[in-house]
């Protein structure tokens, strides 16, 4: 089977397993494609276009498109970059005058919406809670975060902080800048956060809710100077 889709609302979790007991590994986000690898009248299992990331999604949740209109979506759009547009829904029923409040990080096809900085978004994200699996502004994990901002940049890292881990170059501690990603663990085979680099001592990151904490060459430490994460490494994404 290699149909394609897409989803009929704003955004849903994607399943390790076909069962909502299962773990929430990830989310498909409007206008996001997808290609449906098994099915059944309950559940299917997909890859996003995206970043490849597999799991299971409800059925019913499913709008199916060709291959072409497929390749479109992933393509030809850009990222929501506002709380809850108010969008009209053209891709399920066009003959229907249907709206849907869409979050952040949601792909729509508008080519002259003029994209706003980096430094807009994280503000725009700041105070957002922290969700497992999430990767928009309704609830976002620290990989996802670093995921939405560099969307607005046109690229596209991959789904977990040990994969995002794998991309670009390293960058010694004291020559990182804005837009680097610092990395988080045990050691570098046990990566368990990523946070992206505002400034020389400022990290933003998605723990708790999305929030800006100092950064230094041992660590993060939060507002009570009590060291949160100890520092693996830095990379700069070309």
């Amino acid at each position: 089977m290699n149909k394609f889709g897409t989803i009929n609302c704003s955004n849903i979790s994607i399943y390790k397993n076909h069962n909502f007991q299962s773990e929430v590994v990830s989310e498909v986000l409007w206008g996001e494609p997808f290609t449906i690898t098994e099915s059944n009248i309950s559940w299917s299992k997909i890859k996003l276009l995206f970043d490849q990331y597999e799991g299971w999604i409800p059925t019913p949740n499913i709008v199916y498109i060709n291959k072409e209109s497929a390749n479109i979506l992933d393509q030809n759009q850009i990222p929501v970059h506002s709380f809850s547009l108010h969008h009209k829904i053209t891709n399920i029923d066009p003959t229907k005058d249907i709206h849907i409040h869409l979050p952040l990080g949601a792909m729509i096809h508008e080519s002259s919406r003029k994209q706003p900085s980096l430094q807009r978004i994280i503000l725009h994200m700041i105070g957002v809670s922290y969700k497992w699996g999430g990767r928009c502004s309704y609830g976002i994990d620290c990989s996802g975060f670093t995921q939405l901002l560099y969307k607005f940049l046109r690229i596209r890292l991959p789904r977990d902080a040990k994969d995002q881990a794998k991309v670009g170059m390293t960058v010694p501690f004291g020559e990182h800048k804005f837009g680097d990603l610092a990395f988080f663990g045990k050691d570098e085979q046990n990566i368990t956060h990523v946070g992206f680099i505002e400034s020389e001592q400022m990290l933003v990151h998605a723990s708790g809710v999305v929030q800006k904490e100092l950064l230094t060459e041992q660590g993060i430490f939060n507002n009570q100077g009590t060291q949160t994460h100890h520092l693996l490494l830095i990379k700069r994404i070309k």
